[in-house]
């Protein structure tokens, strides 16, 4: 069967179901051209590869060998001739694509979008799809193949006239009572009432504990300190031994209760900076 031009359309000598299927079809592309919804067509190859990944311009490709169960297209937004289409970017859920062999009606296959087409960097499409139907003599384009796409929006019907109002329903059963409203705002603070008279004196407290100890650094990216003082609560510091005598960030480890390990990113002077361990 072939498909001549845009309208000979020339059957074959093929048994009378056979005819009656793809002139059944040809009626669909027909009305796919030039029917509701507004429709196009465009030259493409065919590429047997499965992976859904860009197909190259001018190519599409389904993500499997068995076309009328595969659920995903990936198709190039430029045509065979480098003619970008966004038109093919507007496809939305519902609406149909044909793909056909060259000019054959008699190898066609129509899908439907389940989902708006996944764009690419403005390169290529992968739409999600669901078979529909295909021709007689079935759909099997041998890779690189010429192949037409063809689409059609699912368009939307003029709105029908507004249907009478319904009788008006018996009333409701009462609500469940309200929640609590929300507290007030808090009234004004009242005056400060006279001053008691002052407490006896407490005993005086005990003499502090704080220990200290200092030491210089070592010529190493690590200085071990033993300060004995059996605490790891221990606060350390350390400070440069010259101009602006600025407190440093190193690293701290309190190794054990008696010692901690101050640990430099490079390996300093011996001497150059100080390390003080408070207790």
């Amino acid at each position: 069967m072939t498909f001549n031009g845009q309208s000979g359309y020339q059957p074959q000598t093929r048994s009378s179901s056979a005819r009656r299927a793809d002139f059944d079809l040809q009626r669909r592309l027909a009305i796919l051209e030039h029917g509701g919804g507004g429709a196009i067509q465009y030259p493409y190859r065919w590429s047997n590869q499965t992976a859904m990944v860009d197909p190259g311009h001018g190519y599409i490709r389904a993500a499997g060998v068995d076309y009328t169960t595969v659920t995903m297209l990936a198709i190039s937004l430029y045509d065979l001739n480098e003619a970008a289409h966004p038109g093919v970017l507007q496809q939305q859920a519902g609406d149909e694509i044909v793909i056909y062999e060259g000019d054959d009606l008699g190898h066609a296959i129509k899908y439907r979008l389940t989902a708006a087409p996944t764009n690419n960097n403005n390169s290529w499409l992968q739409l999600a799809v669901s078979f529909s139907s295909q021709s007689t003599a079935g759909f099997s384009p041998s890779n690189n193949a010429m192949v037409q796409l063809g689409l059609r929006t699912a368009g939307t019907g003029a709105q029908g006239p507004q249907g009478p109002a319904g009788p008006q329903g018996p009333p409701g059963a009462t609500g469940d009572t309200g929640a609590t409203g929300p507290a007030g705002p808090t009234g004004a603070t009242g005056p400060v009432g006279p001053m008691g008279p002052a407490g006896p004196q407490g005993p005086q407290g005990a003499a502090g504990s704080g220990q200290r100890f200092a030491v210089n650094c070592a010529a190493a990216t690590s200085t071990v300190v033993a300060h004995n003082f059996a605490t790891r609560d221990v606060v350390v510091n350390v400070y440069r031994m010259t101009t602006p005598w600025d407190t440093v960030e190193t690293d701290v480890e309190r190794t054990d209760i008696n010692t901690v390990t101050v640990r430099f990113t490079t390996a300093p002077a011996a001497g150059a900076y100080r390390i003080v361990v408070l207790a």
